[in-house]
Formats: structure tokens, sequence, C-alpha cells
């Protein structure tokens, strides 16, 4: 099959089922066929589906099925010259004249059938037409088709049946005699084994006529004899036909009573018939029920082996959680134990090192004390010496004495305790501010040196302006003087970033003079601050 415009379905070939009937005798015994062709007669019925004709015009068939158009109407178009030719040979025989060839072989489907065209066997043909207007032409020609195929006549010659001369029944009385021979050699006869039988005449009226001959002078005594003889077959055959006529009443009742039973077994097997469909559906049923829930009991053990395995993994891996959990407080414990003792032996040694260090500066102050009161006692020698007007002690030794010994102390660093953010730079005296001269100048032949003073991990500036120092030097910790003191310093930078109203970084530069303070120190003068911060540029406002 195939698709077309007009026909979703559309055979592409033509179909044929051929059945044959071979009938053939057997032998004189009933039980072997007679190998011999010339007793044997074949039948043959066949059924032709043809593929109906097409125009391409309609089909709009291309390629392939354009093909498959073309030989379908060549074999179409063979079929019908061969018909053809058949009718005109029979107008030309009625008439005397010579038959025309059929062309028979120009087709495989007509080649098929060569011995129905040769004056064989007989045809019926069935039309299959659409009743459409647009299928009208189509239709003419198949029925126009299927009209000249009626009037082609096959004189068919009736077979005649091969009689072999054997008596019908043979094989049954074959059987029977096989039986009957089988019973006598059970019964332990030995005569059976000889025992001969012509199973070609089934019935007999008795011996066979003796051989008379009529020339003698005693032909009236033999004849006398002889129609006694024919009397006694007569009486015999009369008895076999009552006999007869018995048996087959009493066949014939057995027949009824057979066919009464038959009938009533019938109803029976019909109810019986009846209740078995219906348990075989309800069964069915069943079975089918069966089957749905073992496919759920399978589904559900599945599903179940499924849960038992994850409950397994994860009662495996709480399991091992649990362990892991008890590892770990139980190496918790051993850190705290270890901590414990170390923090323990930790305090004693600060609390050793702490009063260690308490008795030193304690020996310290002394000494200083013991410093002070003596150099006290040296100055107010000099003054009682000299003349000099009286001072107040607490303005005229402690403001010297101060002035010297913080000289060490003036300069003191501090980082805040906010990581990256903010450094306060500060001067711690004991007694009062270090003393700086406030115009100091420093040459300026060598020029400024920077000391910037940042955090560890300072925020990338994205403005356009840059901070720019020219000879400096970075730090992140400010815990040593002489890294004021020691390079010749000049001007100090402290780098501060915090977040502004806007959540915005803004980074200010607090900017600054070094000064020397009289005791050795140094201090800063702060002087400049600049805020560096990043905004989104604005239009400008429309001028009216």
């Amino acid at each position: 099959m195939g698709h077309t415009v007009l026909n979703a379905e559309s055979s592409r070939s033509h179909s044929v089922f051929n059945i044959r009937l071979v009938q053939a005798p057997t032998d004189s015994q009933g039980e072997n066929v007679v190998q011999d062709r010339q007793n044997i007669t074949v039948s043959q019925l066949s059924l032709v589906d043809l593929a109906g004709s097409e125009r391409s015009s309609r089909t709009k068939n291309t390629g392939v099925r354009l093909r498959e158009a073309g030989n379908i109407n060549n074999s179409l178009m063979t079929l019908r010259t061969c018909l053809e030719y058949l009718r005109e040979n029979q107008l030309a025989a009625s008439n005397g004249l010579a038959p025309k060839k059929v062309p028979y072989r120009d087709s495989k489907i007509t080649h098929m059938f060569k011995n129905y065209f040769d004056g064989e066997g007989q045809v019926s043909m069935i039309v299959c037409i659409n009743p459409r207007i647009e299928d009208y032409d189509e239709n003419m020609q198949v029925m126009k088709f299927a009209e000249m195929t009626q009037e082609v006549q096959i004189a068919r010659a009736t077979p005649m049946k091969q009689d072999l001369g054997l008596t019908p029944g043979r094989r049954k009385a074959n059987k029977l005699f096989k039986i009957a021979v089988n019973n006598l050699n059970e019964l332990g006869i030995p005569e059976a084994k000889d025992l001969e039988v012509d199973v070609g005449l089934v019935y007999s009226l008795g011996p066979d006529f003796p051989a008379y001959e009529m020339d003698s002078p005693e032909a009236q005594i033999k004849i006398r004899e002889l129609m006694h003889y024919l009397e006694q077959r007569i009486e015999k055959r009369k008895k076999l036909r009552a006999n007869l006529d018995i048996k087959c009443d009493s066949f014939r009742q057995m027949l009824m009573n057979l066919d009464r039973d038959n009938l009533q077994l019938r109803t029976e097997l019909a109810s019986l018939k009846a209740v078995y469909k219906q348990e075989r559906d309800r069964s069915a049923a069943l079975e089918k029920k069966v089957r749905i829930h073992e496919s759920s009991i399978d589904v559900l053990n599945n599903t179940l082996s499924k849960q038992e395995r994850q409950i397994e993994e994860l009662t495996f891996k709480l399991n091992e959680k649990e362990n892991m959990l008890t590892q770990k407080e139980h190496e918790k414990e051993k850190q705290k134990k270890k901590f414990s003792s170390k923090l323990a032996v930790e305090s004693d040694k600060n609390k050793r090192e702490f009063e260690l260090k308490l008795r030193e500066q304690r020996v310290k102050l002394q000494e200083r004390m013991r410093i002070k009161d003596e150099k006290l006692r040296l100055v107010s020698n000099i003054l009682q010496s000299e003349d000099l007007p009286s001072l107040p002690r607490s303005q005229s030794s402690e403001n010297i004495l101060n002035d010297k010994d913080r000289a060490p102390y003036t300069a003191r660093t501090e980082e805040s305790s906010v990581p990256a953010t903010r450094t306060d730079i500060y001067a711690t005296p004991r007694h009062g501010a270090a003393a700086a001269n406030n115009r100091h100048r420093r040459s300026r032949s060598a020029g400024d040196k920077w000391l910037e003073h940042r955090a560890a991990n300072p925020v990338p500036l994205g403005t356009i302006m840059q901070p720019y120092l020219k000879n400096r030097k970075s730090v992140t910790k400010l815990t040593d003087l002489k890294e004021l003191t020691a390079h010749g310093t000049t001007k100090y930078c402290l780098v501060s970033q915090d977040a502004d109203t806007d959540g915005d970084v803004e980074t200010k530069l607090y900017k600054g003079n070094v000064i020397p303070t009289c005791g050795g120190g140094a201090q800063v003068v702060f002087n400049d601050v600049e805020c560096l911060k990043q905004k989104s540029p604005v239009h400008s406002p429309t001028r009216k």
C-alpha cells in the first residue's frame, strides 16, 4: 500500500490467493494412494485482488509511485487485451475464421492464469467503484471492462472421474477384517494366520453356483436341482431382506435415540459452555487483578528495599557522625585539660614575671628617688651659695627634673584597636606638655621626608585625584620613636578610611609637621586634612 492524493491506503500491487484441491484413488486394500498422475484430479480456485487503474493527473504521483502506477496500468491493459482476444476468437469460431493468439505472456498476472486463456475454467469479476461525480470516467471504463468479461464464454469439458473397477467401502472392510484377525489371534486360533478374504465383496448371498453341463440326458434333473437351489437362494434372500429391515428399523430407532441424546447433550453442553465462559471470564478478571496486585506488591517491595537501604545508609552515617562527635568530644576534653594546664602554668609564670618586674620597678623607682633627692640637695646648695631668689619647690625643682626625666618618654605611639581604620599618635608627658618650638624650620635643601601611617590592608581608592607624597616611607604600626627621629622625617601623614552616611568609603589624609622636642623626642602638629570621596556625576541644572 502507499499514500496518494486520492487514497491514503492505495493498493500498489495485485494480490493472488490460490486454493488447490487434489483427489487420488487408493489401491484394492484401501490403504495406499495409487501413484499414477492419470488417475489424479486437480481443481484450483484463485482469488485475485486487482489494483485499480490510476491517472497521474489526479493522483499527482512522482518518482517511485509514478513507476508503480505505470506498471499497474500496463498489467491491467494486458489483461483487458487477453479478454478481448478471447471474445474475438469466439466470434471467429462461429464464423469459421482462424483464432488469434492470446498474448498472456506480456504480463505476470496473465501468465499465471494461462490455463484459463487456453480454454479451461471460468471467471467471475466483482467491481468496486466510488459513486462520485469526479470518478465518472474511471467508473465507466471499469464497467465496460466488466461487461466485456461477462461476454467471454469458455467451453469447459466436464472431467471424467477415473474408475479402477474397485468396490467402494474397501478401506472400512479391510479395517474390520484386520480387527477380526487380531481378535482370532488373541483367542489363540492358528487358522487365523492363513485366513484370506476378498474385501472387495462386502455382502454375500451364499456359496458360488456349481458348474452344470446342460447337454447330458439328465438335464431335466439338473434343471430341477438348479430351480431348487434358486428357490433356496430366494428364500434366503427374503430372510436376509427381512432381517435387514429389522436391523434398519432398530438402527433407525437407535439413531433417533442417539439424536435425542445428542440434542440433550448439546443443550447441556451449551449451558456448560456458558457457565465455563462465565467462569473463564471471572478467572481472567481474577488473574488480571492478581497480576495488578503482584505488580503493586513488586513495586512496594522495591520501594521497601530502597527505603531499607536508605535507612541502613543513614544509620551508618549517623553512627559515623556519632563516632566523630564522640571523638571530637574526647579531643575537646583533652584540649581543655591541656589548655587548662597550660593556662595554669602560664598564669603562674606571668604572675612570677609580674612580681619580678614589680620588684625591679620598685628598685628603679627607689633609685630614682634617691637620685632626685641627691639632685635636690645639690640644687639647694647651689641656690644657697649663689643667693638666688627663692622659688617655689613645685616650680623650680620638679620642672627641671621633669625636663630631664621625660626626655625618653616624650614621644609614645599607640595604635587603635579598630583594624585598618584609624591610627592615633600623641605625646604622653608625665607632668605637662613637652617643650617644643612651633616655629622650628629645618633646612629644605634635602627636601621633605614624609612618614605615611596607613592600615595593613587599605581599600583601593577609586577617585580620580590620588594622593602624591614624594620621598615617603610607609608604615602600618608606629611603635618605635626612631621611625620619627632617626631618618630625618619632617612630614607625617595619617591615612584613615571610614564609611560615610551613604555607605560609601571616605578616605581622609591628616597631614602635619614633625617638630623635635627639647627632651630628644618629637611631636606632630597637624595643619591639613584632605578628604577623598568617589561620587557619581550628575547633570547640571537647566538654566532658565
